[in-house]
């Protein structure tokens, strides 16, 4: 005996042989038939109910009994990208393949508990990984079962929950060059697109996937002001595209020194010459473009950068000067200003990043005022000594 539902709602059956009566619907996400089984069949069709409205809000219809691994495999295909970036999910991917599923991936999802998850991370410590990378792990897992509680597979996010372990090394303070390297560089990379590039990133402390992610429709040149709204990423397959949002999701608006508007004119005029040099050209209207006109590679970049760095003993990449931007910035303003400026998602990531800056500016601070109380003490024995 069966018992079909119309538009594609599934159906309920029952099997030759034990008898037993069959839920079957098809999940839209994955393709794939799910069953459930009753001894009735009243039972049989308050799980068909149950399952066809999990379908009709959108939710995964996998059993709950499944593994770990089963549930990230349907996670990845289908849910992972909703709402993250390509370039995280390709993370989150090879985190989760490398350190957490070799673990816990043949655990049922429903068994899974939060000293489970910290006992993988303890691994990961365990085997030398830096604390951003045991950190990474957790994030991918807890990223998949918030996805496995919103569609009502599991109760609480263990995974969120988890401690990073205690024996993890604080992490080590960012190099900060100084004024004088600063300057060695650009006067070394004077002329070129690659010095062109260090004097946007330099003047307002931008990422370098921001910087090789700008349009000329983002500038007001004439103003002096770049409005910033993506940042180049990676796809799931490892290429670099175009995204449409930056790291935090946030636009912000940085101004322009003279210096930065005339070095972003030539940089045009270079553009324009290079399309017309082109046998074909994609018209993206990119500020540092290939020389096809598509997304430039980061790393051919950081290629040309390194033989300057290697002959001056110059001490770090493009991102070392978004940290001398940034150290700049908070000895003359405040965190909170500098933070917007550097475009951190709030002012504790820039507390956290360059803490030890603020402790040297807060030395110079206790110096000047011992300065001034010394001063005061010479002027008052003066005063008594007469």
């Amino acid at each position: 005996m069966k018992t079909k539902r119309a538009n594609g709602n599934g159906s309920v059956f029952q099997r030759k042989g034990d008898g037993l009566w069959v839920a079957a619907v098809v999940d839209p996400l994955t393709g794939k038939q799910e069953r459930r089984y009753a001894k009735t069949k009243n039972a049989a069709d308050a799980k068909l109910r149950e399952m066809s409205n999990r379908v009709a809000s959108g939710v995964i219809t996998v059993d709950k009994s499944r593994t770990l691994s089963a549930y990230v495999e349907v996670w990845l295909a289908h849910r992972a990208e909703s709402r993250r970036r390509s370039s995280t999910v390709r993370e989150y991917e090879r985190c989760l393949r490398t350190y957490v599923l070799s673990a816990l991936g043949s655990k049922r999802l429903t068994t899974i508990t939060t000293p489970m998850v910290e006992d993988v991370l303890d691994t990961m410590a365990a085997k030398g990984l830096s604390r951003s990378t045991v950190n990474q792990g957790k994030k991918a897992l807890a990223a998949a079962l918030s996805d496995a509680v919103r569609d009502r597979l599991l109760g609480v996010n263990v995974a969120s929950a988890a401690r990073l372990p205690e024996i993890l090394s604080a992490p080590k303070p960012v190099q900060i060059p100084e004024p004088s390297e600063v300057q060695a560089l650009m006067d070394k990379s004077q002329g070129t697109e690659l010095g062109r590039l260090l004097i946007l990133i330099t003047y307002t402390g931008v990422r370098i996937g921001e910087a090789l992610g700008a349009k000329w429709a983002d500038f007001e040149l004439d103003a002096g002001s770049w409005t910033i709204e993506r940042t180049t990423t990676v796809d799931r397959k490892g290429r670099i595209v175009l995204g449409t949002r930056t790291k935090t999701g946030a636009t912000r608006t940085v101004p322009l020194t003279a210096h930065v508007v005339e070095s972003l004119r030539e940089q045009r005029r270079q553009v324009t010459a290079a399309r017309l040099r082109a046998f074909a050209w994609a018209d993206l209207d990119l500020v540092f473009p290939s020389s096809t006109g598509t997304v430039m590679e980061p790393t051919n970049m950081r290629r040309q950068l390194k033989i300057h760095t290697k002959e001056l003993g110059y001490p770090g990449a493009f991102h070392t000067l978004r940290h001398y931007t940034a150290s700049v910035g908070l000895a003359t303003a405040t965190p909170a200003q500098v933070s917007r400026l550097l475009g951190h998602a709030n002012t504790r990531t820039t507390l956290d990043v360059y803490g030890h800056v603020l402790h040297s500016v807060a030395v110079e601070i206790t110096d000047a005022v011992a300065d001034s109380l010394s001063q005061e003490r010479l002027v008052q024995g003066w005063y008594r000594s007469s």
